[in-house]
């Protein structure tokens, strides 16, 4: 028995709070009431005590009929004490059930989802599935719990990302689902398999209630160990054009959810949930005068932002370092290299003039300070990876978009996405060498600048994280018991 909130709350028989007496509480206002053993006792002066106790059943050392225990609540009041039954689903006892966080003895346990996160090896794979992680967390009820486990390739950026985040991660074998000679494409198939059996021993021992999928061919066999392990999958599709490991990841899956409507007529099922792309929560909270001063930022002058990917962009930073003179005339530069390129561009930025080298904020990588570094710019240079989609957006920035060539293609519809609707242009892998005059004409055409941050706002989507977190939700608690 304990306290709480001025509850007196039993994780015992009902019939021990009558201290064992077979026929006093014992008593329902039904056919079985006029039985034997449900005989009245003369201090009942009437009906039963405590007839709101609907179908409540004790066990076979209390006089129950044999199911199991249910809880009751005595409430006091300063009248005296009143006994109110608290109903609860009913079901088998267990040992270490997996939904539970153990609390006090005799007090009610808490409920436990547990989400398996899978994607790609980058950051525009990694990072949405974070951020749904974090809405399905903030959607649970008060004194519900999450644990999140992160299975992957083990790649740099999903384990820097994921490290950071402190969201504990395992490793599994995975392979892309084509190759360009059948002996690569029969070795890719042993690793799927290798993967899938992997994935299946770590999702039941996590006991996983839902999977998450963002896509990238490291989540496939993630995909198929859900599939025959009969946990529930949901599957976020990051980029407008899904490759074939999200192709084929989408027939396995029971909620679809995409970033734009243009990429539902290129999944096998040609059906699912528009919601955007779910960006970090940061994004919505970093403003340009907050960003300013958190960098160390000119007020007023112009800001260039420039990032490559999650892990840097080798041909972006080369451009920016031949032209670093002439930017920074124009403008202070953020300039978020990579940690492979990070020691070269920092001797550039040591051999520069003081009053140039001061306007150079040069970064290996940034986490949470990424979206206030976005925030403050006038202007980005980057690839058109799936964060673009949101990220961009979310903050207003117009961008130069510069597709990466041998990305499959996807990069190129997202620029053209961002591009049609009038929130960036897009500059070729091959042309990088005019990035200077083409920054500089734009930093210095307002009236662009303007058109275009506010093209890019009209295409933020601030509930697409909480909207797939409802779908994963959904699909999480038909799991539970």
């Amino acid at each position: 028995m304990a306290l709480r909130n001025g509850d007196i709350e039993f994780a015992r028989p009902v019939l021990d709070v009558a201290l064992h007496r077979r026929d006093q509480l014992d008593l329902r206002p039904d056919a079985h009431k006029h039985r034997r053993d449900y005989s009245y006792h003369p201090a009942h002066r009437g009906p039963d005590a405590v007839s709101k106790l609907w179908r409540l059943v004790a066990d076979h050392g209390n006089g129950g009929g044999g199911g199991f225990a249910q809880r009751l609540t005595v409430q006091l009041e300063r009248a005296g004490a009143r006994i109110r039954p608290v109903r609860e689903a009913r079901r088998a006892p267990q040992t270490s059930p997996p939904e539970a966080v153990g609390e006090a003895p005799g007090l009610r346990q808490r409920r436990r989802v547990r989400l398996a996160l899978s994607g790609g090896g980058t950051g525009g794979h990694v990072y949405p599935a974070l951020s749904i992680a974090r809405a399905v967390k903030c959607a649970l009820p008060p004194g519900e719990s999450l644990d999140v486990l992160y299975l992957g390739s083990g790649s740099p950026a999903e384990t820097g990302i994921m490290g950071h985040a402190g969201v504990p991660m395992r490793k599994v074998t995975a392979a892309p689902m084509r190759g360009r000679m059948p002996w690569e494409m029969a070795a890719n198939a042993v690793k799927i398999g290798i993967g899938t059996k992997q994935a299946r021993s770590i999702l039941r021992d996590f006991k996983a209630q839902a999977v998450l999928s963002t896509g990238g061919y490291a989540s496939f066999p993630v995909a198929l160990a859900a599939r025959s392990s009969g946990t529930p999958l949901a599957v976020y599709l990051p980029d407008l054009s899904p490759g074939w490991a999200v192709r084929a990841t989408a027939r396995l899956a029971a909620r679809v959810a995409v970033t734009a409507a243009e990429s539902l007529r290129r999944l096998p099922r040609r059906e699912g949930f528009v919601t955007g792309y779910p960006v970090r929560p940061e994004f919505w909270k970093a403003d340009r005068a907050g960003g300013r001063q958190k960098l160390g930022l000119d007020a007023e002058e112009k800001v260039l932002f420039v990032i490559g990917a999650s892990q840097g962009a080798h041909s972006i930073n080369r451009a920016i370092a031949a032209e670093i003179s002439g930017l920074l005339e124009l403008c202070e530069v953020v300039h978020v290299s990579g940690k492979a390129d990070e020691r070269w561009l920092s001797k550039i930025r040591d051999g520069l003039p003081p009053a140039l080298r001061s306007r150079y904020h040069l970064f290996g990588y940034l986490h949470e300070d990424t979206a206030w570094a976005m925030a403050a710019a006038d202007l980005a240079v980057c690839r058109s990876g799936a964060s673009t989609l949101g990220e961009l957006p979310a903050v207003g920035l117009p961008a130069v978009l510069v597709p990466y060539r041998y990305a499959g293609g996807h990069q190129r519809l997202n620029a053209r996405y961002l591009e049609r609707r009038g929130a960036a242009v897009i500059l070729e892998d091959e042309e990088v060498d005019l990035l200077l005059p083409l920054t500089g004409s734009l930093l210095h055409d307002q009236a662009r600048l303007r058109a275009m941050r506010e093209a890019a706002l009209r295409l933020a989507r601030p509930d697409a994280a909480r909207r797939i977190a409802a779908l994963v939700l959904e699909l999480a608690e038909g799991t539970q018991p």
